[in-house]
């Protein structure tokens, strides 16, 4: 009951003798004494055909057999899980084997997580990128500008257009530096 997965206690004739707490606040509904066709029939029937040999091959070989990240839809659960069928060594009353029926939504909204944030550092070395491609011609227009104010002096009408042109590259600048201190990686402070 206080494991994290739903645990299914099987009889040998596939009958379901108990269910965990886990998965019986999901279903909402008693199971026990159904069958796996009749406690879940949203499953259809290739996937019910599935958890059917899943449990033949675990009584058979004697070994706990799998199915991973695979989508279920169990009464309440809907998601992605893996499936074990567990064969007791002795039967244990009327069960013969578990049906575990582990939850990976956790797992999968992590490694969604862990997708985003390397999207986010790719963006974050392809704007590195840009702004030193942008950052370096801006670089030599804005000296070619401040050069041709000196050599017209600031009294020459056409001074006050090539002003207009660094003013605009520096503001231009400015947007690059603050992209970059945003994508740019901080170092964590330790906790004193």
């Amino acid at each position: 009951d206080h494991i994290p997965s739903g645990v299914l206690a099987l009889t040998e004739d596939g009958r379901i003798s108990d269910v965990n707490r886990w998965l019986s606040e999901r279903l909402g509904r008693d199971v026990r004494s159904h069958t796996l066709e009749t406690a879940f029939p949203a499953l259809g029937a290739s996937r019910l055909g599935e958890l059917r040999e899943l449990i033949r091959a675990a009584l058979e070989s004697r070994s706990v057999q799998a199915l991973h990240r695979v989508d279920v839809e169990l009464g309440g659960f809907e998601g992605r899980a893996s499936l074990h069928a567990v064969p007791l060594a002795r039967p244990l009353g009327e069960v013969h084997s578990l049906l575990v029926i582990e939850d990976l939504e956790a797992v999968r909204r992590i490694e969604d997580r862990l997708l985003q944030s390397e999207k986010l550092v790719t963006a974050g070395q392809l704007a590195a990128g840009i702004a030193h491609e942008i950052g370096t011609p801006l670089t030599i227009v804005r000296a070619r500008a401040e050069l041709s104010i000196a050599r017209m002096g600031e009294g020459n009408a056409l001074a006050g257009d090539q002003r207009v042109i660094v003013e605009q590259i520096d503001h231009v600048t400015r947007l690059i530096s603050q992209l970059l201190d945003y994508v740019r990686s901080t170092p964590r402070r330790e906790a004193a």
